[in-house]
């Protein structure tokens, strides 16, 4: 599922990338949710907020790993409902600015515990 999101309204912009291209839509992928849910969406439809957009999907429909999301941010919009999740080395810095960090929205994910290890805020 792809939500666009109308940022025109902000006074300004925060995320690295949106206030260079003058972008004021900004859009989130929420992948590797159930097809029950995502079936019953359709290109355009609005979402309240609040409103349920998917649950997460099984082992196989998450090719083989445990249930999860996969939250990506891009300020262009998508051709397909997918993402590139990964960029060569060569399109990284250009990537950097077309697909914000995620924790923009989500705010830290990880909390430094030790030196030698992260762990996942709870």
């Amino acid at each position: 599922v792809v939500l666009e999101h109308d940022l025109s309204s902000l006074v300004s912009a925060t995320c690295s990338g949106i206030s260079e291209s003058n972008s004021t839509k900004l859009y989130a992928l929420y992948g590797h949710l159930g097809k029950k849910k995502v079936k019953q969406m359709r290109p355009g439809q609005r979402v309240e907020k609040g409103g349920v957009i998917g649950y997460l999907g099984d082992v196989m429909e998450n090719g083989g790993w445990p249930p999860h999301v996969h939250f990506q941010l891009s300020i262009h919009a998508p051709e397909t409902h997918d993402m590139p999740g990964v960029v060569s080395n060569a399109d990284r810095e250009k990537s950097l600015v077309d697909y914000p960090d995620p924790r923009l929205v989500l705010g830290e994910l990880y909390v430094d515990d030790d030196a030698d290890a992260l762990s996942l805020i709870r």
